[in-house]
């Protein structure tokens, strides 16, 4: 089950049960402690794009490292900036 169809199964029951609130597995609440780990480091640096990278001399940027934006990320393969 994924988790978005576990989260939606979750609130339909809670609701129909009349819970207040929805108990996550472990393993959905390490995910999305990673995610947000991966986000903070991600939002740590800023650029405007990818000609700044460059200029910057950090190119290529990987996923999860500081700087990287999906949008930077034509290709969607993880590697943002890369040489063509």
């Amino acid at each position: 089950m994924s988790i978005r169809a576990y989260l939606i199964w979750a609130a339909i029951a809670g609701t129909a049960i009349g819970a207040s609130s929805i108990m996550l597995p472990r393993w959905i609440e390490r995910q999305t402690a990673t995610a947000q780990q991966q986000l903070q480091t991600e939002m740590s640096e800023s650029y405007s794009g990818c000609r700044e990278v460059r200029r910057a001399g950090k190119a290529p940027l990987l996923r999860g490292e500081p700087g990287y934006r999906s949008w930077m990320d034509g290709d969607d393969d993880g590697v943002a900036c890369e040489d063509y």
